[in-house]
């Protein structure tokens, strides 16, 4: 009878050790399988990918560094141009009126040039006269006859002293047939200078 129940008792015991063996072996499984898997991480640290590195930060209060270059660039830009702009325009400016407007010092020189192209002409020949003097003084050429004064509409000098009289007519001008004196007369800031041609106008029908 003892031996009877020795027997049925000796599977019982060893079934009851090797359950605690058969859990240990399971749970191992378990957790090798997680971690394969990567859903727990006791083993190995997790993988960080580069995209969940990076911050994009869409708020508007701030601003990515290119973003910031730009602006600074452009900015930049359009200063330089406005300054620039202003630097130059304004002495151009400034010489351009001081070459027109002659100093109240400036010495009157006595006028030259050839005053009639032709002084052997008839009424109805076409003639030029030139008139060199100081830049922006006034001339005219002066043609006498007998008391009788005749003269071309009096023209400012340009910036190298000269101005002209083109294709006029003695016949335009009323002089009439007849030796004409030739004087050409300059003036500036109140002084005057005169000069005679060597030779007299003809003026023939």
């Amino acid at each position: 009878m003892y031996q009877l129940l020795s027997r049925n008792n000796r599977p019982h015991k060893a079934r009851k050790s090797s359950l605690p063996l058969i859990t240990l072996v399971g749970l191992c499984l378990i957790v090798v399988a997680l971690e394969l898997t990567g859903v727990t991480h006791i083993f190995h640290h997790k993988k960080t990918n580069s995209t969940d590195a990076v911050q994009v930060d869409t708020g508007g209060g701030g601003t990515s560094n290119n973003q910031k270059g730009e602006a600074t660039d452009n900015a930049g830009a359009s200063t330089k141009g406005s300054d620039s702009g202003s630097s130059q325009s304004l002495p151009a400016q400034a010489g351009s009126d001081k070459s027109l407007a002659p100093s109240n010092t400036t010495t009157l020189l006595v006028p030259t040039g050839d005053f009639v192209s032709a002084h052997h002409i008839s009424q109805s020949s076409a003639l030029t006269s030139v008139c060199n003097t100081t830049p922006g003084a006034t001339c005219t050429i002066v043609f006498t006859k007998d008391g009788d004064s005749k003269s071309l509409t009096a023209q400012t000098t340009d910036s190298n002293g000269s101005t002209y009289w083109n294709n006029w007519t003695p016949q335009g001008k009323g002089l009439a047939p007849g030796t004409w004196q030739i004087q050409a007369i300059a003036t500036l800031n109140g002084q005057s200078k005169t000069a005679s041609d060597a030779m007299n106008l003809v003026v023939s029908q």
